[in-house]
């Protein structure tokens, strides 16, 4: 069930937040126990969690929109420390902390493994059609 608004979280006996959300409830200050799907998921299979990726579609002409997705990241990249010494969501130290180390641009092997299990597991446990990642450049 949707929460009624964000500030009933701490009321709640759970809820899920994510993103900002889940950032600004972790911060403050609450009774619950935090659980991170992140940690959960490097517990169980020594890999990290692929929050997002840009997924497209198999079959469907796609070069243009590559193309700009990936000059969209090399701009995002380019500008990372003027994006996070300008934006007012939390205080700077914590933009940079979460901005440089905690999400990462790229998918490396480790990422590749992770999201290769996920779908495995998707797959195991018979949770709709899963299709095994093709990875481009």
């Amino acid at each position: 069930m949707p929460l009624e608004n964000y500030g009933a979280a701490a009321e709640k006996d759970f809820v899920l937040l994510i993103g900002d959300r889940a950032i600004e409830f972790q911060r403050a200050p609450h009774t619950h126990e935090i659980f991170d799907l992140g940690t959960a998921w490097l517990e169980l299979t020594k890999l990290p969690f692929v929050y997002a990726v840009w997924a497209l579609r198999r079959g469907v002409e796609n070069r243009a929109l590559r193309a700009e997705l990936r000059s969209s990241k090399r701009f995002g990249m380019e500008t990372l420390d003027q994006i996070i010494e300008t934006r007012e969501e939390f205080d700077e130290d914590f933009r940079r902390d979460y901005f440089e180390w905690h999400i990462h641009y790229h998918l490396a092997e480790d990422e590749k493994k992770a999201i290769t299990k996920f779908c495995e597991l998707l797959q195991k446990h018979n949770l709709g059609p899963v299709f095994p990642p093709q990875f481009v450049s």
